[in-house]
């Protein structure tokens, strides 16, 4: 039974390639329709540590948000089937999992006295990326996950605040991805045992975090 499920594997992996083949496009934009999650005070400063946005030090946290754009799902590579099916085994990515976090880098930052509105608008590309613990070619990852995780998503926001008199803020605007996690498992044919060879992650643009500070 094994040994049909490997070339069924094969054979949906060759289909795969033929489609992939009609897949262009380095860059796509994301729809300015946003969901957000806004926090203040203590609350911002939970939602910060949680999601990854530095807090300098000598500074306060005034707010944080998260504004998550609606990213298009067709942001493909091409899948090499040299890279996917090395003999005598081909790489697997298993045990996928999601969650969301802010990158520790800003990538637009400004700041302004008060009284007076704080604003920035957010029209820039922003890179996916991926590590893994051993060496493997980037089209394996982008098949099994189903999108180039060296491709640029295009996002588009925009935020402001009113700051209060007295007070200088900086509003600081950080990349918000979608972290995938997984195992890489060299599937070997049947009658050998696959073996779990090292695991991964990748980050897959999905909108602005907006961080504020005192």
């Amino acid at each position: 039974m094994k040994l049909n499920r490997k070339r069924f594997s094969v054979l949906a992996i060759a289909v795969s390639v033929l489609l992939s083949l009609f897949v262009t496009g380095p860059a796509l934009a994301a729809p300015k329709d946003t969901e957000r999650i806004e926090a203040v005070g203590a609350e911002a400063e939970k939602v910060a540590k949680e999601s990854g946005i530095p807090i300098p030090k000598n500074t306060k946290l005034v707010r944080v948000v998260k504004s998550k754009s609606a990213v298009p799902t067709a942001l493909f590579a091409p899948v090499e089937p040299n890279a996917t099916i090395p003999p005598p085994f081909w790489w697997d990515l298993r045990n996928i999992w999601t969650n969301e976090a802010c990158g520790t880098t800003a990538f637009r930052s400004s700041s302004g006295a008060g009284p007076g509105t704080l604003a920035m608008d957010i029209n820039t590309g922003i890179k996916a990326s991926f590590s893994t613990s051993i060496t493997i070619g980037k089209d394996v990852v982008s098949g099994a996950l189903g999108f180039n995780v060296e491709g640029s998503v295009t996002i588009t926001d925009s935020y402001e605040v009113e700051v209060p008199a007295g007070q200088v803020w900086t509003l600081k605007a950080y990349p918000y991805y979608t972290v995938y996690h997984y195992e890489i498992w060299r599937d070997y044919l049947w009658p050998l045992t696959d073996q779990l060879a090292g695991n991964g992650d990748a980050r897959l643009p999905i909108g602005v975090c907006f961080a504020v500070y005192e």
